[in-house]
């Protein structure tokens, strides 16, 4: 069903609110977690405090499951009262507020707004210390989330705009036709195909709008079979009654679980495809937020991605 603007609108602010808040805390959170056992001093841990310049420290037991806590509070009142040299169970907070790892990041936003702590331990589910959140590792996490989005978007429309310089050289079409083969790895060169599309449609007077969405839509369907298909693929492109229909097929692995790959964030990129504002885990959900109809067909033979563009007006 073609989606009206009002709808894409939403589906756009969705794609931002569902990226931030999507993932788990296991994902930022800092490992492995610096720990005490309730047997040693409150000077061990006063001098890892300064050593890892924080406030805090989860207490645990011979089999790392979380005790209690220390903190600098507990460090001031046993120097004030000379108890530096008890054992820290002595003076250990034991009604610890704790995190799971596979708390969602909206369920931490809601936890660390609630609670007045700055640190807390993160437990699995035997109750084991795994990692320590602070807010700030809360703040670096929709930082970075934020960032990812913004280097994925502008690189896109920085290879998208201008158009003008690009031969036609490496495609092939009719009148009202456009075929473009992906042959390459180097996710620098991802995009081409599609920036050549968009001068096709250019062309032939295809509204700005249209143009801008088929382009985007066709934009993410080449980089994701340049990062995760292979490298192999084919393009093809077809005006009919003002219609858009864009075909690409690539010869990689396919897609193992569809319903997973679409999550917003979601990806199987490595880190430093990541880091060059590629594989944020937004390519399917930009297809289906530019494209009107979207159909992902997956096998052990490759990924076939058809999308379809219809004018507001038709």
């Amino acid at each position: 069903m073609k989606m009206n603007s009002f709808e894409k609108k939403l589906l756009k602010y969705k794609q931002y609110d569902s990226l931030l808040i999507n993932g788990r805390i296991s994902d930022f959170m800092s490992k492995p977690p610096i720990t005490l056992t309730g047997e040693a001093t409150m000077a061990d841990a006063k001098a890892l405090m300064r050593d890892n310049k924080i406030s805090g420290i989860p207490i645990v037991d011979d089999g790392d499951k979380l005790t209690g806590l220390v903190s600098l509070e507990n460090i001031i009142v046993a120097l004030e009262n000379q108890k530096i040299n008890d054992p820290i169970h002595k003076h250990m907070v034991t009604n610890v507020s704790h995190l799971m790892d596979d708390m969602a990041v909206s369920a931490v936003m809601s936890y660390l707004m609630t609670h007045g702590y700055h640190r807390y331990p993160v437990v699995n589910k035997e109750k084991k210390v795994v990692g320590i959140v602070t807010r700030g590792d809360l703040m670096l996490h929709l930082y970075t989330q934020l960032g990812n989005i913004y280097m994925h978007n502008k690189r896109r429309d920085d290879l998208l705009t201008p158009v003008i310089h690009l031969s036609d050289s490496d495609k092939s079409m009719d009148d009202m036709s456009f075929s473009y083969d992906i042959n390459t790895r180097d996710i620098d060169m991802a995009g081409k195909g599609s920036t050549l599309f968009k001068k096709f449609l250019q062309e032939h007077e295809v509204p700005v709008a249209e143009t801008r969405r088929a382009s985007i839509s066709l934009y993410e369907a080449e980089v994701n079979v340049v990062i995760h298909g292979g490298g192999k693929g084919e393009i093809k492109g077809y005006l009919v009654n003002n219609q858009i229909f864009m075909v690409v097929v690539d010869h990689g692995p396919g897609i193992e679980d569809i319903d997973l790959a679409m999550e917003i964030g979601y990806t199987t990129a490595t880190a430093e495809a990541r880091k060059r504002g590629f594989g944020a885990g937004l390519g399917l959900n930009n297809i289906k937020q530019y494209s009107d109809k979207l159909i992902i067909i997956s096998s052990s033979d490759g990924v076939k991605i058809e999308m379809v563009v219809i004018p507001e007006n038709k």
